[in-house]
Parts: C-alpha cells; sequence; structure tokens
C-alpha cells in the first residue's frame, strides 16, 4: 500500500473529492491512500498499516522542508531496510544524516541531486 502526502488544494474541492482526484489523476487509486495535509505534521501522524520501506521526498527547492519531514517520521514507521530519498538542488543538500538514517548514496542529474537515506545496518531505522 502507498501512502502519499499532497500538500497542495485544489480550489473548489472538499477533502474527500480533492483526495480522490489525485489518486485518480497519480493512477494509484486502487492501490494508495492520498492524504491532502502539511508534510512534517502528517509524516509525523500518519501511522503506516504495515511499515514503509520506501519514502520519496520532493519538496521544494531552497527549503528545509524535506530535512524537516523526515526528520518527523517516527523509527517505527519504517522497515528495517526502509530507503527515504530525497530530491534536493545542488546548493541545499540535506545533511550526511537525518534523525538516525545515514546518507548511503547520492546521484546528481544536472542541478538537481537525489540523496538516499538508511538505518545503519544492525541499528533502529
Amino acid at each position: 500500500m502507498i501512502t502519499y502526502v499532497l500538500p497542495l488544494r485544489c480550489s473548489g474541492c472538499s477533502d474527500g473529492a480533492h483526495d480522490e482526484l489525485a489518486a485518480y489523476l497519480c493512477g494509484l487509486a486502487d492501490r494508495a491512500t492520498v492524504v491532502a495535509g502539511e508534510a512534517v505534521i502528517s509524516a509525523a501522524r500518519l501511522a503506516p498499516v504495515v511499515p514503509w520501506r520506501l519514502v520519496f521526498v520532493d519538496p521544494p527547492y531552497r527549503s528545509d522542508l524535506a530535512v524537516r519531514a523526515v526528520a518527523a517520521l517516527p523509527p517505527d514507521h519504517l522497515a528495517a531496510d526502509a530507503v527515504v530519498v530525497i530530491e534536493h538542488d545542488r546548493h541545499n543538500a540535506p545533511p550526511d544524516q537525518v534523525g538516525s538514517l545515514l546518507r548511503t548514496d547520492q546521484r546528481r542529474y544536472g542541478d538537481t541531486l537525489i540523496s538516499f537515506f538508511a538505518a545503519p545496518r544492525g541499528g533502529p531505522a
């Protein structure tokens, strides 16, 4: 099951209609839960049915939103082998460690970078 936090609101849409529209547009309606909400609050409060194995964070560039959202993830919401992926620009890279997660890899695509984080082997997520 996928949980997707959609940060934007459609003007004139109720919460339920917005979530259904987002799921439909993303092609995920039958296998995802789409939640409209603020990323940091949602990261801290959303309880997954099973621990997340993949978390993808694509915040507005030139903000600390990605680091704050990842730091807000309760460790028990992540599977032991979870990978957290943060997309960012080359001028605003997250630190090598966010909470208990360590950067394990980084890829560059022009001015865009993708940083991969995971819990240390043998340690909590």
